[in-house]
């Protein structure tokens, strides 16, 4: 055998050959010698010497066994007979994949095409890598020329085994991938973003990302988007990566679509590290906020429990309020430290942290907080809201106990979760509370019940209207008014009568601003009765000039009478009801009343001063009171005093003047319009004559001014008269 491989092609090669093959058949001796020797097309330059034998070779190429077909193909690619070259075309399709890697490596022909076809088709469709390998090297070697590739034409199968082949230094084979990445097939997507990586591409993207360019960044985002989708994420994984604004905020957002990388964490505390003098560093923070929380890895927790630590507050709230359930014990003892800071700002948004903590991870304490009295009041008060939010009705009746830790707010706050608590012991423990001597307690646990809206103790608050204790009853009485019951009226009219003054003012005001009849029926009678004591008239009218409530403004308007209570305390109470709506209700009171009131409501408006004028000549153009109103301002003194200003030496002060005397155009203001009718100012001229016009065509005003009997009033008037009849109108 050694003696065959040896051979030359050429006569002493050919020679040696017959001596060998001897009286042996040809396909015999070659069967035999052949199946012998390894596939290996390296030893192709003496199987030439065989081509003299080209039908017995023929018949190897086409022998079952494959390393016969092998050697009998190795010898015929060198063959020119037609049938050969027929058979060798078959043979790019054999079964043995060496014999296919044979063809693709030295099968020649003329017909270039042709070959690059067939090598083409076995590129993209050959099940064995190896045999697609070989084409595609064979076809860039001497078939460039006519190699190009539609992705579109592709199949499946074949985008993928063109991606496996693509060269790292081509850049049409990078164009071709990154057009591949937008195919809807998740296997081209993976094959091209796996080449991708390779090249080192994806890093580049990422590294690159510049915030100035939005679209191209958000390009760059969409393309990585689409192979970490795929998992292919190395790019997150090197640090190196993220060197600059725009690779952190390209990594934010791949993060807040679900990507995760074991770099998560690191990334996003160099986002919280940027300069805040940005504002898209400030956008940027905010959203790596919102994507931290959603995190349950160790960690992101862990990071969120540093970021709690830092001393950057503002992020507190938010972290505060969105924290992840699964982090409790990790961040838990920075919220301990945070209820015990005096100073910390964020308290609302610290009460919202504890629901990710579990109840038992904090109980015990909360508890000793709420115990230790040597604490400031404010950590004690923390403590008792926080355990509240819990619900947890084993610990209802140790927060009962401590309720007058709380303000008055902090209770309505706490009465919201009230309803959550568990009733049985709920009711048990508030039964029990009130049966204990414990005064401050029982007013704590009554605002707690009124602003919970708790009706089933109405009896235990009313018998408290009896208690020894001034602010026990004061408590009582506005926690019925808060829960509405009006059949605990009849027993709070008693505090009319208590012993202490400030329970008699705490009276008055809960009647008054409860806004219902019965309580406006007892104020009536206790108003109007001239043998009740003075002391409760001037509690209910010192309530009232408190009070919003313009139901009362009739009734204290009632009042007045030469025998009643004095005009003056009246007056007092009522000159405090300075709105518009409270100036509407006096003046159509004014028009019903009789000549005593008419002469105190008077009193009323003049006490007001200017900002009643105001609102008084605001109101002018309704003409339901229009009339009312202009005796008020002629009785107050405000005509008068109005025509007094047109002698002013401001023209702003004479135009307001003379405008004032318009809206009202009574007989004494239009006195005071004549002197405005000559007026150095034009503006003002035109304004009191147009008034005068029209008090002349409404009222014949003018005519009777002619006969007033003041000379200078009926000069003027007779000068004005002619002044418009000699031009007929204005």
């Amino acid at each position: 055998m050694p003696r065959l491989t040896a051979l030359k092609n050429n006569s002493k090669g050919i020679e040696t050959l017959s001596k060998m093959i001897g009286g042996s058949s040809p396909h015999h001796w070659m069967t035999e010698t052949l199946m012998s020797m390894d596939s290996n097309e390296k030893d192709l330059p003496w199987k030439r010497l065989l081509l003299g034998y080209e039908e017995d070779v023929l018949i190897l190429a086409m022998h079952k066994d494959s390393n016969l077909r092998y050697h009998g193909c190795s010898i015929l690619i060198y063959s020119k007979n037609e049938n050969c070259r027929r058979h060798l075309w078959g043979m790019f399709r054999d079964s043995e994949r060496a014999i296919r890697i044979l063809m693709i490596r030295m099968f020649q022909s003329e017909d270039r095409h042709r070959l690059y076809n067939t090598l083409f088709k076995i590129y993209l469709n050959d099940p064995v890598p190896e045999v697609r390998e070989s084409a595609f090297t064979r076809i860039t070697r001497d078939f460039s020329d006519l190699y190009s590739i539609n992705p579109t034409a592709l199949s499946l199968e074949e985008k993928i085994h063109c991606l496996e082949l693509l060269n790292i230094k081509s850049s049409h084979d990078h164009d071709l991938a990154l057009q591949l990445l937008n195919d809807p097939q998740p296997g081209v997507v993976l094959a091209a973003g796996l080449y991708l990586e390779k090249t080192g591409t994806l890093d580049s993207m990422i590294q690159k990302a510049r915030l100035k360019d939005h679209e191209d960044i958000d390009r760059r985002i969409g393309l990585l988007q689409t192979v970490a989708d795929h998992q292919l994420i190395s790019f997150l994984e090197k640090k190196e990566n993220l060197n600059n604004a725009g690779s952190l905020f390209t990594a934010l957002s791949l993060y807040e679509s679900g990507t995760h990388s074991n770099l998560f964490a690191w990334t996003l505390e160099q986002i919280f590290n940027l300069n805040d003098s940005k504002a898209v560093n400030l956008e940027m923070k905010h959203r790596a906020l919102q994507c931290l929380t959603r995190q349950k890895d160790p960690d992101s927790l862990i990071l969120i429990r540093e970021l709690l630590k830092s001393p950057k507050s503002e992020i507190h709230p938010y972290l505060l309020e969105h924290l992840p359930s699964e982090g409790g014990i990790i961040y838990y003892p920075v919220l301990k430290d945070f209820i015990q800071d005096i100073n910390f700002p964020n308290i609302d948004s610290l009460y919202k942290a504890f629901k990710s903590v579990p109840v038992n991870l904090c109980l015990s304490d909360l508890y000793s907080l709420i115990r230790n009295v040597e604490l400031n009041i404010e950590i004690r008060r923390r403590a008792l809201i926080i355990l509240s939010s819990f619900c947890e009705y084993s610990c209802t009746l140790f927060m009962l106990e401590n309720l007058d830790l709380l303000k008055k707010d902090e209770m309505k706050d706490l009465a919201e979760s009230v309803s959550s608590w568990n009733r049985k012991a709920f009711d048990r423990d508030v039964s029990l509370i009130f049966s204990q001597p414990d005064a401050a307690l029982h007013q704590s646990l009554m605002e707690l019940l009124a602003s919970a809206a708790d009706t089933n103790y109405i009896s235990e608050i009313e018998e408290k209207l009896l208690s020894p204790q001034a602010k026990t009853r004061i408590t009582a009485l506005h926690s019925l008014q808060e829960l509405n019951s009006i059949g605990s009226i009849e027993k709070m009219k008693g505090l009319f009568y208590d012993a202490e003054t400030r329970v008699k003012a705490h009276t008055a005001a809960v009647f008054i601003d409860w806004d219902k009849e019965e309580c406006f029926n007892e104020i009536q009678v206790l108003l109007k009765d001239n043998l009740e004591l003075p002391e409760i008239h001037d509690i209910i009218l010192k309530a009232a000039e408190k009070s919003d409530n313009r139901k009362l403004i009739p009734i204290i308007a009632g009042l007045f009478s030469k025998d009643g209570i004095p005009e003056d305390q009246l007056i007092n109470t009522l000159k405090m009801k300075k709105s518009s709506e409270d100036i509407r209700i006096l003046t159509a009171l004014y028009g019903d009343s009789d000549e005593y009131t008419k002469e105190c409501l008077q009193l009323l408006f003049k006490s007001m001063g200017e900002e009643a004028e105001q609102i008084l000549l605001s109101l002018l153009s309704d003409d339901v009171s229009s009339s009312d109103i202009k005796e008020i301002l002629e009785k107050t003194g405000f005509v008068e005093k109005m025509i007094g200003n047109l002698k002013s030496p401001f023209p702003g002060k004479r135009r307001e003047a003379a405008d004032a005397l318009c809206k009202i155009s009574t007989q004494n203001a239009c006195r005071g319009l004549l002197s405005a009718a000559r007026d150095i100012s034009l503006d003002i001229r035109k304004m009191a004559l147009k008034a005068l016009f029209q008090a002349q065509e409404d009222k014949g005003m003018l005519s009777l001014l002619k006969e007033d009997p003041d000379k200078k009033i009926k000069r003027l008037a007779l000068w004005t008269v002619s002044k418009i009849e000699k031009t007929g109108t204005l």
